[in-house]
């Protein structure tokens, strides 16, 4: 072994190796030594492809960039002729069609002066049996490296990956401290949930780290307008230099080298837009490199005098996981002499297991928890029989901003779960952290919604009033993605099926059934629909009998209104139900909204822009020309799903539902116009609260409005709207939820922990308790 490194001729390694090899090794320059990677051997051997054959293969077979190199990667050690195999013979096929093309360059003195030299393997497996072939017609002898000493080392575990990361910079700044050079410090990971944490450390501990790059041109302002130019059709020069002009760059810029490389190939203009696209998404921008600094370890290979940090020792993670999902499988890729996924494995491990084992000043560390849930140690620890350790808690910490975030950290796991952590005093003692005295307020910016087109709807503008800054973040960032659940699609089932029963061959179970496939329900979320079935029966039959005792000129279902509020401004709901009855010649309205929970209108709280729905459809039904002589004479909202009831003896169980599911609102206080609506008036059996006396008058005044009333609900609607809108136009997204009651803004807020208010910042609002229902006992 000593005689034949003296006569190592070739360094055969990966290319990430490269750097890593020389800076462990003293190369004598007098003596030339050439590096080699494994796919260098193939291609000087067997043949190159020339960046033309991508584009061929993009053309011809519909390839993507990516995929068009898989296959050409996957042309070497194939059969001279076809086998019968469906995918090896398709590779014979394209490998002929570049042949007969002149896609594929040979060099045919590239095997001369290999023979009888040796070559010193570093990052393959000593079982590769694809690069002992190739040494096989080449007559080279390998030389593979051996660990000549075996270090046992410790493994730290952590909770999460913000605590190891926390754990590499204080270690590393306790090295720097006991006189360490930061740039023979290193940083190894394979995970890229370690790039944010690490950039976001060198920020906190004031410690420069040359992280890489995870940003591609495609992804930049230069790179989009360059795609924009070429896909435009125009000259390579003119476009060349307006991208110079523009952008301030050199003929040299990468970008530009890209641009004059697919021009210079020849290929059909969408498949030339789909080729620059992707050498645009896959090239990344260049790192800024710091010196001194830390530094990335290009490659998993011992570097003396180094003191080397390993995070993420985790399973899947380090070694990588090679899967048998490639164009060839395992069987196929055996059968041509190619490495398996499994051997693809053993050559990862084996990398690691040398690495691991020959680094000294190594510090491993793996987390416990992450975003995917419980994480593990990398199998490969557990068969070295390194020793996992959990870290003691530091007593030292280096980054001052770090340890601002780590005492609001622990105070807020004591406030919230009360759990205590022995070192709050000493980190308050050492530190004056301004803990909940966070500036929650909002600070107003343009953000050009001046003469923006906006259509607004009552959901948003009950939003704007329920907190400002939840209407910033869900309709002007579109933050939160709608995500369905059984109660969102059952109430769309509830309302198709409603609408459905006024067709006069409506036949329940048909609809139900239809509805039901049509719709998608889980089997849990079916269960739960057939226990709700007798409920819509209920609702179905009850309207159905209410219909007899009105005089009922038409019911619409599902009407979609809108008017303009000003040029740029579009007002948009859509009603349930629309029931118009008619007294002589006069028409009359009054809407019905179906709900799915226990809900009602409260005109007492229109004051402060709330419970809107209805009287903002009285508004959009006013507006509309069709209807601007029919007066409203009722706002209902009827619970299509009623919370459960609780009989007491002898209880008729019908008699009770059935006043659960009467229309609950307001109504007018026109006993003959009314009449129109319901002429069981004397104590009503469908409307909730409307009972007539002897002398002709409302029993519960608050459950009736005059039409004076009405003109004043829309008034007030109307002026809240248009409230909104000029807050939302001059961007003023105050935090400032509101409780009323039982009723509490952030109760259900998806961003309620992003908006960091006190308590204080809500508001408190007190109103005298809703009217009494007007009784369960029905006469």
């Amino acid at each position: 072994m000593d005689n034949q490194a003296t006569n190592i001729s070739f360094i055969i390694c990966p290319p990430n190796f490269r750097i890593s090899y020389l800076k462990s090794h003293s190369i004598d320059l007098g003596e030339p030594v050439r590096f080699y990677s494994k796919e260098d051997l193939i291609q000087g051997l067997y043949f190159s492809t020339k960046e033309s054959a991508i584009v061929y293969l993009m053309e011809k077979y519909g390839f993507s960039y990516a995929l068009a190199k898989e296959r050409l990667n996957d042309l070497f050690f194939l059969p001279q002729v076809p086998i019968g195999n469906v995918r090896i013979d398709q590779l014979i096929s394209i490998k002929a069609d570049l042949e007969n093309q002149q896609l594929l360059a040979k060099s045919p003195y590239f095997s001369q002066g290999f023979e009888g030299k040796f070559a010193k393997v570093i990052g393959y497996h000593h079982h590769d049996k694809e690069l002992h072939k190739l040494a096989k017609i080449l007559g080279l002898q390998l030389v593979f490296e051996t660990p000549s000493q075996f270090k046992k080392q410790e493994v730290f575990a952590f909770s999460s990956i913000q605590s190891e990361v926390d754990y590499f910079f204080n270690a590393a700044s306790e090295l720097i401290d006991n006189g360490v050079n930061i740039n023979d410090i290193y940083v190894v990971y394979n995970d890229t949930n370690y790039h944010l944490p690490l950039l976001l450390g060198s920020h906190y501990f004031q410690m420069p780290i040359n992280l890489p790059s995870i940003a591609s041109w495609g992804a930049t302002p230069l790179g989009q307008m360059a795609q924009k130019l070429f896909n435009d059709g125009q000259d390579i020069g003119l476009i060349t230099a307006q991208l110079k002009q523009d952008f301030a760059i050199e003929d040299t810029h990468t970008v530009l080298l890209m641009i004059q490389k697919a021009s210079q190939i020849k290929g059909s203009p969408a498949t030339m837009r789909r080729y620059l696209k992707a050498l645009l998404d896959q090239t990344n921008v260049p790192a800024k490199v710091m010196n001194p600094a830390i530094r990335i370890l290009p490659s998993p290979y011992p570097i003396k005098g180094a003191y080397v940090f390993v995070l993420g020792a985790n399973q899947g993670v380090i070694p990588s996981i090679h899967r048998d999902i490639s164009f060839l499988n395992d069987e196929e890729r055996q059968q041509l002499g190619r490495l398996t996924s499994t051997e693809q494995n053993d050559e990862e491990e084996g990398v690691w297991e040398y690495f691991l084992k020959t680094q000294t000043h190594l510090y491993i560390s793996y987390h416990l928890i992450d975003e995917r849930g419980q994480a593990f140690a990398s199998p490969l620890i557990n068969r070295l029989n390194f020793d996992k350790l959990t870290p003691r808690p530091r007593r030292i910490e280096f980054g001052r901003q770090s340890a601002d975030i780590k005492l609001a950290n622990m105070l807020d796991l004591k406030r919230v779960f009360h759990i205590d952590n022995e070192l709050i005093a000493p980190y308050q003692k050492a530190l004056n952290v301004a803990y909940r005295q966070y500036d929650y307020r909002f600070k107003p910016f343009d953000m050009n919604l001046l003469e923006a087109k906006l259509r607004m709807s009552y959901s948003r503008i009950d939003t704007f009033y329920q907190c400002r800054y939840r209407y910033y973040l869900d309709y002007v960032l579109d933050l939160e993605p709608f995500e369905g659940n059984f109660y969102t699609t059952f109430g769309s089932f509830a309302h198709a099926m409603l609408e459905l029963s006024n067709d006069p061959d409506f036949d329940f179970d048909t609809s139900f059934n239809l509805l039901k496939n049509r719709y998608f329900f889980s089997i849990r979320d079916k269960a739960i629909l057939d226990h709700l079935k007798p409920d819509l029966i209920e609702v179905i039959s009850f309207n159905d009998e209410h219909k007899s005792h009105m005089h009922l000129v038409a019911q619409m279902n599902e009407v979609n209104l809108k008017f303009a509020l000003d040029e740029n401004t579009t007002f948009i709901g859509k009603i349930d139900k629309i029931l118009l009855t008619q007294l002589e010649d006069k028409r009359f309205a009054a809407f019905v909204d179906y709900k799915t929970g226990d809900e009602s209108f409260r005109p007492d709280k229109l004051q402060y822009g709330l419970s809107l729905q209805l009287p903002s459809y009285g508004l959009l039904f006013k507006r509309d020309p069709r209807f601007c002589d029919v007066d409203i004479i009722g706002y209902y909202i009827q619970n299509i799903t009623p919370p459960p009831i609780n009989l007491k003896p002898k209880e008729d169980y019908a008699k009770i539902y059935h006043n659960k599911v009467r229309l609950n609102g307001l109504s007018i206080n026109n006993v003959p116009v009314l009449m129109t609506l319901d002429d069981t008036l004397r104590n009503s059996q469908y409307l909730v609260g409307i009972k007539i006396s002897k002398e002709d008058k409302f029993s519960y005044p608050q459950r009736v409005f005059s039409q004076d009333d009405n003109e004043r609900f829309l008034e007030t609607t109307l002026s809240h709207i248009n409230n909104a809108v000029k807050s939302i136009r001059a961007c003023d997204f105050t935090i400032n939820p509101r409780r009323i009651g039982k009723d509490y803004s952030c109760s259900y807020c998806p961003f309620r922990d992003m908006c960091f208010r006190p308590n204080h910042a809500v508001a408190k609002i007190y109103i005298e308790s809703e009217d009494v229902d007007d009784g369960a006992e029905l006469e």
